[in-house]
């Protein structure tokens, strides 16, 4: 019996390997049973409840013969009842890729479990959310998870994750064909039937709308960036597997799917990383935001032309309109004017992730003067220049 515990704590060492010690926060309860199954069975086996790890195995490879990762745990329990085992998932001569990519996979997933953020902690991008934005999608590329939250009175609420896999060549997407998943803030724009696609795609798909005005200014390139399922003869992939997208399994885009709306409205925030805050650093982010939005209000109401254009950056650019035709559409529209009077409603204020200085505010403006009413949802995008200062940069309705 000495002989196979050995062999049970190698196999766990070597799953572990490399990863950090876990966060303060309780673990989240997925809603893929699968998976919470097969970790509770590799905690079980790490804890030498050899029984029970056995029959959670059996069970969860006879319910799920697809979950080739299950299958791979389960196989090396049963090899180390005879035999040493170097490394988690000891290659065959012929299957060395597909256990590698097995491997990777398992390590992402008891990652996660062993990783959470600490508590009243959130992702400092979210920093206000408006009430057309009932849920957000957050993926974490590093920790190959998409987290989906609800908008609870503006602010983000952890409903589950899931396991998911992007681009064979990581993340940062450039070019069309590089094979990698964009960086930034989206918004889910459709929903394409599986009817409608090959079965590469699963239950169906959810396109985003890469490339957004931030990614277009910086000359990124490429299209058809989805979230979808995955192939009905697999279970899951591993963490890096797509064209691009992001797939989950067709168990979890279900689970997704009633969440998501397809009016630009839900927000798809791709990190490498998320970066988690207190909500006092979140409170003063927006603070900072609200006040640059109400001085562009105020500033358009005032009829000063300089001190609004004071707003926009150099770079703007809007429907084929540049900066220097902007400023002298508006001059030419605005001496009409004899007031201005602006509101702004249900505001949704998202940061992008990483070191990108570059945030998305939506928002609905009524438009009241002399000679003009008018009622739009509409959308800035705003990044901090060299002097430190928040500009507009693209200016549009959604």
């Amino acid at each position: 019996m000495k002989t196979f515990q050995t062999r049970l704590v190698l196999l766990i060492c070597a799953l572990a390997t490399g990863l950090a010690s876990g966060y303060s926060q309780a673990e989240v309860v997925h809603s893929d049973t699968h998976e919470k199954r097969l970790i509770s069975a590799i905690e079980d086996i790490k804890k030498l409840n050899i029984d029970t790890a056995i029959e959670r195995l059996e069970k969860l490879v006879s319910e799920n013969p697809r979950f080739k990762l299950a299958q791979l745990v389960y196989a090396d329990f049963l090899k180390a009842k005879t035999q040493a085992l170097n490394t988690f998932g000891q290659p065959y001569h012929t299957e060395g890729e597909k256990i590698d990519a097995l491997r990777e996979e398992a390590v992402a997933r008891w990652k996660h479990h062993t990783q959470h953020p600490q508590q009243n902690h959130l992702p400092r991008y979210l920093l206000q959310l408006n009430s057309e934005q009932k849920n957000i999608i957050l993926v974490d590329t590093s920790q190959s998870r998409l987290m989906l939250y609800r908008n609870k009175n503006g602010a983000p609420v952890l409903v589950d994750d899931f396991y998911a896999s992007i681009g064979k060549n990581g993340v940062d997407k450039l070019m069309e064909g590089d094979k990698r998943t964009p960086l930034g803030v989206y918004f889910v724009s459709r929903f394409l039937e599986p009817e409608s696609l090959p079965d590469f795609y699963g239950h169906g798909a959810f396109p985003i709308n890469y490339p957004n005005s931030w990614d277009r200014f910086r000359g990124r390139t490429g299209s058809g960036i989805w979230l979808h399922g995955n192939p009905l003869s697999t279970y899951s992939r591993p963490p890096l597997d797509s064209d691009g997208c992001v797939t989950v399994t067709n168990n979890d885009f279900d689970r997704i799917k009633p969440y998501i709306s397809v009016d630009q409205t839900t927000p798809f925030v791709i990190a490498d990383g998320v970066e988690w805050v207190d909500t006092d650093s979140l409170q003063q982010r927006r603070e900072l935001f609200t006040d640059i939005l109400m001085r562009w209000k105020k500033d358009w109401e005032s009829l000063d032309h300089n001190r609004y254009m004071s707003h926009y950056s150099n770079d703007f650019s809007a429907e084929g309109v540049d900066f220097a035709q902007w400023k002298q559409e508006k001059l030419s529209v605005n001496q009409f004017k004899d007031y201005i009077k602006i509101n702004l409603d249900d505001i949704s204020i998202l940061e992008y992730p990483g070191n990108e200085k570059v945030t998305v505010i939506t928002f609905v403006q009524t438009y009241v003067s002399n000679n003009y009413r008018g009622k739009q949802r509409k959308r800035i995008y705003l990044k901090q220049e060299t002097d430190n200062n928040w500009r507009i940069f693209y200016e549009g309705s959604v």
